[in-house]
């Protein structure tokens, strides 16, 4: 059922955004099964979102950036109210 319902958003939706924690990047981002079912629309545009940057050292967003950015592009960002 959620492969399904996710196919119907990604079959409706221009842009993939998907969110990262950047204290855990791949522990929040999606898993196979789901990267496999966005890579499958070639039309569709994927771009991760490397978020609370703000709560790991600098040096740490650097290498995560670099990393993700071997998948897909890569956009980090802080987006406490602060």
């Amino acid at each position: 059922a959620y492969l399904s319902c996710l196919r119907e958003v990604i079959h409706r939706s221009d842009v993939i955004l998907q969110i990262l924690d950047a204290r855990d990047p791949m522990g929040t981002r999606a898993g196979p099964s789901v990267e496999e079912a966005l890579l499958s629309h070639a039309d569709k545009r994927v771009v991760l979102i490397l978020n609370k940057i703000d709560l790991i050292p600098k040096d740490a967003v650097t290498g995560w950036l670099n990393y993700l950015r071997r998948s897909f592009p890569t956009v980090a960002l802080k987006a406490g109210i602060s």
